[in-house]
C-alpha cells in the first residue's frame, strides 16, 4: 500500500506593503521559519507599513499624470497623447488616486461615447492612455491596484472604404461644373475626405 503524499506546506504572511506573500515549503518547520522571517522583516523597523500605505493613499492623480508626461515626451505621438493625458488630468483633477474606482472611469468613458464626442476607436485610445498612467504608477509603487484593469476595449466598427469605379467617376464628372472638376480629380486620386 503506497502512502499518500502530503501537499507542500504554505508559508503565508503580509509584507511591508500589505501584499500577501505565499511560498511553498517542503516541511512544516521550514514554512513556520520562513513566515517568522517575513514577519520579522515587516516589524523590524526597516519597513514602516503604516506610513508607506498612508503615503500611497494621499497621492493625487496629478502626480501620476506628471510622471506619465515625463515618460511620454520621448514618444513619437507625444502631441496626441499629451491631449489625452490632459483630458484625464482635467477629469480627475485634485482627486486622490485611492478614491478612483472602476465605476468612475467607466462612467467617463460611457459619457464620452454617448455624447458623440468620441468614436469607439478614440475611446479605446483614451482608455489605453489611462492604463499607461496607472501601469507606470504601479511600477513606481504609487498605487496598489489599477482601477481600470477590468475595463475592456470596445470593438471597432470599421467599415471598408468604398472606392468609386471608373464608370462612376465619369458620371460624376459629367454632372459636375467645369471649374470644380479639377478639385474633384485631386480629391478622388489623393483620397481626401469630405471635411478636407
Amino acid at each position: 500500500m503506497t502512502g499518500r503524499q502530503l501537499p507542500p506546506y504554505m508559508s503565508i504572511w503580509k509584507d511591508q506593503f500589505g501584499k500577501k506573500q505565499r511560498v511553498q515549503c517542503p516541511t512544516f518547520l521550514e514554512a513556520k521559519k520562513l513566515r517568522a522571517e517575513g514577519e520579522a522583516d515587516k516589524w523590524s523597523g526597516r519597513h514602516d507599513t503604516g506610513s508607506a500605505r498612508r503615503a500611497r493613499e494621499n497621492i493625487l492623480f496629478d502626480e501620476l499624470v506628471k510622471d506619465r508626461l515625463d515618460m511620454a515626451k520621448s514618444n513619437i505621438n507625444f502631441k496626441h497623447e499629451k491631449g489625452r493625458i490632459n483630458f484625464w488630468k482635467k477629469t480627475f483633477k485634485d482627486r486622490r488616486v485611492s478614491s478612483l474606482t472602476h465605476l468612475d472611469i467607466g462612467k467617463v468613458l460611457v459619457d464620452l461615447v454617448e455624447s458623440g464626442k468620441l468614436k469607439k476607436i478614440t475611446r479605446n485610445q483614451y482608455l489605453a492612455t489611462l492604463k499607461c498612467i496607472f501601469s507606470l504608477a504601479e511600477k513606481n509603487n504609487k498605487v496598489d491596484k489599477d482601477p481600470c484593469s477590468g475595463i475592456k476595449k470596445l470593438k471597432d466598427d470599421n467599415k471598408p472604404i468604398r472606392v468609386l469605379e471608373i464608370s462612376e467617376e465619369r458620371k460624376l464628372m459629367a454632372v459636375m461644373p467645369e471649374y470644380f472638376q479639377l478639385v474633384m480629380v485631386i480629391a478622388i486620386n489623393t483620397g481626401l475626405r469630405m471635411a478636407e
